[in-house]
């Protein structure tokens, strides 16, 4: 019995035994176990999927362009830091909005601004105009 394949499907056969005889018949299949009066419960409390995605975009264009700006932040705090005070990435921290808008234009057009500028074309490749100043009005308020 040392042939490979022999020892693969007895293998699979007990995986496969073993994942049938753990299924728990409680699992509705998309791994939420809210289900009848506790997603009608979940409803009442926080309105359905549709409600909550509406009042979410209405939320942001309430939103002030800083508060729009820190969702994009948090690709940033890895070289920047979480107040922009720098590690791999330069002090962002007390620059001015004009110089954080033209630096991300300069590496969105593939620029180059010093030796680290290839790892800033593709996070800024994808963002607006809009994006791109409302990052800089959140950094302004690092």
């Amino acid at each position: 019995m040392r042939n490979p394949i022999v020892i693969f499907c007895i293998g699979m056969t007990a995986l496969l035994y073993y994942a049938m005889e753990a299924n728990n018949p409680a699992w509705s299949g998309n791994g939420n176990l809210c289900v009848d009066d506790c997603y009608e419960q979940t409803v009442e409390e926080e309105g359905t999927v549709l409600e909550v995605a509406q009042a979410k975009r209405e939320a942001k264009k309430k939103a002030s362009p800083a508060e729009l700006g820190k969702e994009y932040y948090a690709q940033c705090i890895a070289c920047h830091g979480a107040g922009g005070e720098g590690g791999v990435g330069p002090k962002l921290a007390g620059q001015s909005v004009e110089d954080i808008t033209s630096k991300l234009s300069t590496y969105r057009d593939g620029g180059t601004l010093g030796s680290q500028s290839a790892l800033m074309w593709s996070v800024a490749k994808p963002m607006s105009d809009k994006d791109i100043q409302n990052l800089a009005e959140f950094v302004k308020t690092l």
